[in-house]
């Protein structure tokens, strides 16, 4: 299932959905494209 915070948000993650996929297809892609 997605990636859920249910507590207080910390760092860059914010409370509810934490969109790890997003981010881990963004880092892919930066990566990819060096």
């Amino acid at each position: 299932g997605p990636a859920f915070l249910d507590g207080k948000p910390y760092g860059y993650v914010s409370a509810g959905g934490t969109g790890v996929g997003v981010r881990t297809l963004i880092a892919l892609a930066r990566a990819m494209s060096r």
